[in-house]
């Protein structure tokens, strides 16, 4: 489903630890790839993001409503 070993990581644990369903796993999934998108054009990684960057993301979507 992701190539982004982060992502991928997270929803194993999810699904595993938390017991969260697979739905949800896939939902929580698109949503990471979508702001893992938006970072990737910003030349930054998830582990380089700020607070700022990830508030950038929430404008942005609010731009496009």
């Amino acid at each position: 489903m992701t190539k982004n070993p982060l992502i991928e990581n997270f929803l194993e644990k999810i699904r595993a630890e938390d017991g969260l369903s697979v739905n949800t796993a896939l939902s929580y999934g698109k949503d990471l790839e979508l702001i893992n998108k938006f970072l990737e054009e910003q030349n930054l990684s998830f582990q380089k993001a700020t607070i700022d960057d990830i508030k950038d993301y929430f404008y942005q979507l609010h731009q496009e409503n």
